[in-house]
């Protein structure tokens, strides 16, 4: 046997450029299908993420401002838009409401202000329904006190503060990443906002866009368990200046991107492994056509068919190992590498898969590669099997 590994290893240094030309095929083959499986789930799981992190049925904001709401929830795009706040009062007064809870949002300069450029989001603690079911009782009372939520991709300091305006807040909780611009979003209590503003003046820091401190955004509504949402919606659309996003809309939205995403990546996959099948099926079959005098030595030495196939299918399997293995590890740390660009450049909400994800992920891509190279190299010894080369006996 260890002499039978001895000829396959001759044999692929041997041929080198025809060794390297299959390993090359089998690396390209494993980059793709793990990387593209990890794009995939990061679209899946940050989609996931951005439904569960709703919580809202409805949301109310200012009429036009539809489009840029969705930017928020589903892109890393900011976006700053406001409404007078007496719109809250007519939004609880409207039947079928049964929680109301007011968001506005503050759009910072560039990074000079924070300890990193964000988008600050003003919520009211005690009528929010869509965060602090995510916090424990404690945090919610430090939010009340002056400390913030940061989202996932925030970096906070070894000590949990964060700096704003040359003030240093302290962080009381960080959510996990949703791929969205929630993620660079940091929450404080809308009873913040002016001090906020003042803190910004005498830093000779601005917010983008002067408001007014009563201002707000958005509108989170949750409908009463009896009630229709398109019956809400209708009511609610009475309200003059206003639009109003139902979350059923935003998630269909993304279930529909989801599979448009997902039905992308199967004809891409599919389309590699034909292309991949097709590719090595060829050089086997060249190759062996070309080492009919080397083959016909192994069968003079004594090697059975069996053997000679084994001999090739081993030869094969190697090459492909090497290929799949090296591919599937240049996959996951390209990926980790570009995670930031692609968080930006996606236009969809992404997040990163964990490392129980990614092992399975990476698991089957070395699988696949490695069966396709030694399938082909079967298939194409079977296909020269009637040639006395391989079939005296």
């Amino acid at each position: 046997m260890k002499r039978y590994y001895k000829l396959i290893f001759k044999s692929m240094k041997a041929r080198r450029k025809r060794s390297f030309a299959l390993i090359l095929t089998a690396f390209i083959l494993s980059l793709v299908i793990v990387f593209g499986s990890l794009m995939t789930l990061g679209m899946k799981k940050g989609s996931k993420s951005v439904a569960d992190r709703m919580g809202a049925d409805l949301i109310v904001v200012p009429e036009g401002s539809g489009k840029d709401l969705e930017g928020i929830l589903l892109t890393t795009e900011k976006s700053f838009f406001y409404m007078d706040n007496t719109v809250l009062d007519q939004i609880r007064k409207t039947e079928g409401v049964e929680k109301a809870s007011p968001q506005t949002f503050l759009l910072t300069m560039e990074a000079s202000c924070c300890d990193q450029a964000v988008q600050i989001v003003g919520m009211d603690p005690e009528s929010d329904f869509t965060l602090t079911p995510w916090m424990e009782g404690k945090d919610v009372e430090k939010l009340k006190k002056g400390a913030v939520i940061v989202g996932g991709r925030i970096n906070v300091r070894e000590d949990n503060t964060f700096q704003m305006f040359h003030r240093i807040v302290p962080v009381a909780a960080s959510l996990a990443e949703s791929g969205s611009s929630m993620d660079v979003s940091i929450y404080i209590d809308r009873s913040e906002i002016p001090g906020l503003m003042q803190a910004a003046k005498e830093a000779g820091q601005g917010i983008l866009g002067d408001i007014d401190t009563e201002s707000i955004s958005a509108v989170m509504v949750k409908v009463a368990e009896k009630e229709k949402k398109s019956a809400v919606v209708a009511r609610l659309s009475r309200i003059e200046g206003i639009e109003v996003i139902t979350s059923d809309s935003v998630v269909g939205k993304l279930s529909q991107e989801l599979k448009s995403a997902y039905i992308l990546y199967v004809i891409l996959i599919g389309t590699l492994l034909i292309l991949g099948f097709v590719i090595l099926y060829v050089i086997y079959y060249v190759t062996i056509n070309e080492r009919k005098k080397e083959l016909m030595s192994l069968r003079i030495m004594g090697m059975s068919r069996r053997m000679v196939k084994g001999f090739l299918f081993g030869e094969t399997l190697l090459t492909s190992g090497i290929g799949a293995i090296s591919g599937a590890f240049f996959g996951i740390l390209s990926f980790s590498l570009l995670t930031q660009w692609i968080v930006l450049k996606i236009g969809f909400p992404f997040a990163i898969p964990g490392f129980r994800t990614a092992l399975p992920v990476f698991a089957a891509g070395i699988l696949l590669t490695v069966c396709t190279g030694p399938f082909s190299a079967w298939r194409t010894a079977g296909s020269v099997c009637g040639e006395d080369i391989i079939e005296c006996e």
